[in-house]
């Protein structure tokens, strides 16, 4: 009877901890290779509202672009750079 319990409670403690523990890293997307590049504001002198996502934050962040070079982390708007840096 003892045996029975603790494996009833062994069980639902199990399946506990699996309902509402937070979604291990390896269960999520990689990033897509183009979200890691770090931001770069260009080599032209304009003034372009865009935006990047910043891996440590893990949050896409504005900033001015100067209009020409740069690279692929270098979205048009919030929306873009989200659709395209998600991870789930």
């Amino acid at each position: 009877m003892k045996l029975q319990a603790s494996l009833s409670f062994f069980l639902i403690l199990t399946f506990c901890q699996h309902l509402y523990s937070e979604p291990s890293q390896v269960s999520r997307k990689p990033l897509p290779s183009l979200c890691s590049l770090p931001m770069q504001i260009g080599e032209c002198r304009a003034l372009l509202l865009r935006w990047y996502y910043n891996t440590k934050s893990g949050k896409c962040v504005r900033f001015n672009f100067g209009g020409c070079g740069g690279n692929e982390n270098n979205f048009l708007s919030r929306d873009q750079c989200r659709l395209a840096c998600r991870r789930s």
